[in-house]
């Protein structure tokens, strides 16, 4: 009888493995999420279309990127149909939702799947590096989704709508 129990054991687990995030990696994954964001993206349409990426550190960054007093919480994601990576933010508040990248035109294209770095970019302009000329000026808190070696795009709200530069690293 233990002996059938190991099996069935084991065999679930390497179902569960083969198959990639599993049932509980998922619930994990979104107990983790604060409740007024679990709360946006369940009444989301737009999120229907995106998986959350939780394998990157960290998996999600809260600050007042849109200058309202409120949190907004941003996770990078995945389209489900293409693959394609990008940003998800969630504004607090009144909830509104804005994708970024995954399979929407920002700077560098519609995939940041060579992103191998994010943090929130705090500095209140975004230079050129190559010309040492400030580019552009910000008044919040930008996320910045950054290719170690070259590459460097900021997302940053500009009183209206979320705004991609790219910059020179």
């Amino acid at each position: 009888m233990e002996r059938i129990i190991l099996i069935t054991l084991v065999i679930t687990q390497l179902i569960c493995s083969s198959t990639g995030l599993s049932q509980t990696d998922s619930t994990l994954t979104y107990e983790r999420i604060p409740t007024w964001a679990q709360e946006a993206l369940e009444r989301s349409e737009l999120f229907d279309n995106y998986l959350l990426l939780s394998d990157v550190n960290p998996f999600y960054f809260e600050d007042d990127f849109n200058d309202d007093d409120q949190t907004d919480i941003v996770f990078l994601v995945k389209h489900k149909l293409t693959g394609a990576v990008g940003t998800f933010i969630i504004n607090g508040g009144k909830n509104l939702c804005f994708v970024m990248g995954a399979g929407k035109p920002i700077g560098l294209g519609d995939n940041v799947d060579w992103c191998d770095q994010w943090f929130i970019y705090r500095d209140h302009a975004i230079y050129n590096f190559d010309s040492k000329k400030v580019k552009t000026v910000i008044r919040t808190p930008g996320i910045e989704l950054r290719k170690s070696t070259n590459k460097s795009i900021i997302i940053y709200w500009d009183r209206r709508k979320y705004i991609a530069c790219v910059k020179s690293v």
